[in-house]
Protein backbone atom coordinates (compact mmCIF):
# COMPACT_ATOMS: atom_id res chain seq x y z
CA UNK A 1 0.00 0.00 0.00
CA UNK A 2 3.05 2.15 0.10
CA UNK A 3 2.66 3.22 -3.19
CA UNK A 4 -0.70 5.13 -2.65
CA UNK A 5 -1.90 7.93 -0.87
CA UNK A 6 -4.32 8.60 1.43
CA UNK A 7 -7.20 11.08 -0.50
CA UNK A 8 -10.25 12.53 2.40
CA UNK A 9 -13.74 12.08 0.97
CA UNK A 10 -15.15 15.94 2.27
CA UNK A 11 -18.99 14.37 1.71
CA UNK A 12 -18.48 11.71 4.51
CA UNK A 13 -16.48 13.56 6.29
CA UNK A 14 -17.25 14.44 9.86
CA UNK A 15 -14.44 15.82 11.38
CA UNK A 16 -16.20 19.54 11.27
CA UNK A 17 -18.74 18.16 14.13
CA UNK A 18 -16.23 15.79 16.01
CA UNK A 19 -12.98 17.60 15.66
CA UNK A 20 -9.26 16.50 17.48
CA UNK A 21 -11.13 13.18 18.17
CA UNK A 22 -11.35 12.07 14.77
CA UNK A 23 -9.96 8.95 14.63
CA UNK A 24 -8.21 8.58 11.63
CA UNK A 25 -6.26 11.69 12.72
CA UNK A 26 -5.31 9.67 16.48
CA UNK A 27 -4.05 6.70 14.70
CA UNK A 28 -1.39 8.28 12.08
CA UNK A 29 1.75 7.02 14.04
CA UNK A 30 3.68 9.68 12.09
CA UNK A 31 1.55 12.46 12.71
CA UNK A 32 1.23 13.48 9.22
CA UNK A 33 -2.94 13.46 9.20
CA UNK A 34 -3.90 15.83 11.56
CA UNK A 35 -7.11 17.97 12.43
CA UNK A 36 -6.78 21.77 12.57
CA UNK A 37 -9.30 24.60 13.46
CA UNK A 38 -10.42 26.55 10.57
CA UNK A 39 -10.26 30.44 11.48
CA UNK A 40 -10.05 30.75 14.98
CA UNK A 41 -11.36 29.01 18.47
CA UNK A 42 -14.72 27.54 18.26
CA UNK A 43 -14.89 27.32 14.54
CA UNK A 44 -15.38 24.19 12.34
CA UNK A 45 -12.29 22.01 11.83
CA UNK A 46 -10.71 20.45 8.88
CA UNK A 47 -8.18 18.05 8.21
CA UNK A 48 -4.81 18.38 7.15
CA UNK A 49 -2.22 15.99 5.70
CA UNK A 50 1.52 16.84 5.81
CA UNK A 51 2.88 14.89 2.85
CA UNK A 52 6.39 15.64 4.09
CA UNK A 53 5.68 13.37 7.32
CA UNK A 54 3.65 10.41 5.34
CA UNK A 55 4.52 7.21 5.12
CA UNK A 56 1.81 5.68 2.96
CA UNK A 57 0.98 3.34 5.80
CA UNK A 58 -2.94 3.43 5.56
CA UNK A 59 -3.72 3.66 9.16
CA UNK A 60 -5.69 6.24 8.66
CA UNK A 61 -7.89 5.09 6.13
CA UNK A 62 -8.31 1.95 8.17
CA UNK A 63 -9.14 3.80 11.41
CA UNK A 64 -11.73 5.87 9.68
CA UNK A 65 -15.55 4.18 10.49
CA UNK A 66 -16.88 6.18 7.89
CA UNK A 67 -14.36 5.42 5.17
CA UNK A 68 -13.97 8.76 4.37
CA UNK A 69 -10.04 8.07 4.25
CA UNK A 70 -9.13 6.52 1.35
CA UNK A 71 -5.88 5.16 -0.39
CA UNK A 72 -5.79 6.13 -3.80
Amino acid sequence: MRNKMPWVDRLRCDVESVGKSCKAAKHCPHGAFTVREKGGEGKAHDVFIDWERCRRCGECSHACDLFAVKMV
